[in-house]
């Protein structure tokens, strides 16, 4: 169960620091979500191993 927090909190400071990049460099949020995205989880596989972000978790495929 801690994982899952883990997991929750990095996300959710994932999206917060997109929105500030994104407000700095003026483009659209979402953008930038899926960039901070797309880079966390290339960072992610290869220091922590696949799958520790969470990609099989059941609450997390219920969101997306």
């Amino acid at each position: 169960m801690e994982h899952a927090y883990i997991v929750s909190a990095l996300l959710l400071f994932l999206a917060v620091f997109s929105a500030i990049i994104a407000y700095h460099i003026n483009t659209p949020i979402a953008l930038v979500e899926i960039c901070m995205g797309a880079i966390a989880g290339t960072i992610a596989n290869k220091y922590f191993g696949y799958g520790y972000l969470g990609s099989n978790l059941e609450w997390l495929k219920f969101l997306a």
